[in-house]
């Protein structure tokens, strides 16, 4: 499922899309809307899909996008209930939290794609992403640790690409220490 970057349900709801600071709708890079991250009626309609799933006898419901926008015009962004004066990845935290609430009596398994680099970084990068706070509420996390996507100089490596178990393993190393502590029930 496919959460926070969703042009269809932007342009469906414009009023639970991204605004841009002329107020129009805003667009990342590749041109694609995005929804209000800090909006619950975005989050209800996102667990409503996923309890339809879970109905119709999908026992995985993976979760995507799950973040603020990393790409496009940054400055230009509003959001309704986001002024700057608290840290995103507390409104990630509470959607999480929800999510799972609402689902875990579902007879299905949660899992979340995050940014590969939440597994060593400890802040939220700007886009709400936590790994601690992620953790306790899904029963699979998957970092997308692509090596490709990491920055010339990464670990000392010119090219991380070319060296992708030096890069990917001291991630799931350090994820797997940091996550730990966090786990819930779903884990059992």
């Amino acid at each position: 499922i496919t959460v926070f970057q969703d042009p269809a349900l932007a342009l469906a709801k414009p009023e639970w899309a991204v605004k841009d600071i002329s107020g129009g709708l805003w667009r990342d890079w590749k041109g694609l809307n995005w929804v209000d991250t800090t909006k619950e009626e975005v989050w209800d309609y996102n667990i409503a899909l996923a309890k339809d799933a879970a109905t119709r006898g999908f026992d995985e419901l993976n979760f995507d996008y799950i973040r603020f926008p990393s790409d496009g015009p940054i400055s230009r962004m509003r959001f309704e209930n986001y002024d700057g004066s608290f840290k995103k990845h507390e409104i990630l935290a509470g959607f999480f939290s929800k999510l799972y609430t609402e689902l875990k009596d579902e007879p299905v398994y949660l899992s979340a794609d995050l940014f590969g680099l939440t597994t060593i970084r400890t802040d939220d990068m700007s886009i709400g992403q936590l790994l601690e706070d992620a953790a306790p509420n899904f029963n699979y996390i998957m970092p997308m640790m692509y090596p490709s996507h990491y920055p010339s100089g990464f670990y000392g490596f010119k090219n991380p690409a070319a060296n992708p178990y030096a890069v990917i393993k001291p991630g799931v190393k350090i994820a797997e220490e940091r996550s730990e502590e966090h786990t819930s029930e779903l884990q059992s």
